[in-house]
């Protein structure tokens, strides 16, 4: 059985260590989208960032941040539920890994 996240997915470490840095470049700018398609409650615009966010993630082995965003997803398409402690979470995520790249 293979276990290794990069073969299975076809991908070669360069490559995933390529996208992961760029996934850790294009962060903050994700925050801030993100951020402001929430607190402008412009849910259609979230889910399109959420979406295009997830599609990048799922080559870069951030399985935190792919279930806190996958979670957020959910909550939000849930609408019954009040996604506010989802979104925290996959923003203290984001804020997180912005942090261990602002110190290397």
């Amino acid at each position: 059985v293979e276990t290794n996240t990069d073969a299975r997915l076809g991908l070669d470490k360069t490559l995933s260590s390529s996208m992961y840095k760029m996934l850790l470049a294009e962060l903050p700018n994700t925050k801030i989208a993100l951020t402001k398609s929430y607190n402008k409650k412009d849910w259609e615009t979230l889910r399109d960032e959420l979406h295009r966010f997830l599609g990048g993630i799922s080559y870069c082995n951030v399985p935190q941040l792919q279930a806190l965003t996958i979670e957020f997803q959910k909550s939000l398409k849930e609408q019954d539920n009040d996604p506010s402690d989802d979104f925290e979470a996959l923003i203290n995520e984001i804020d997180s890994l912005i942090s261990i790249e602002n110190k290397s």
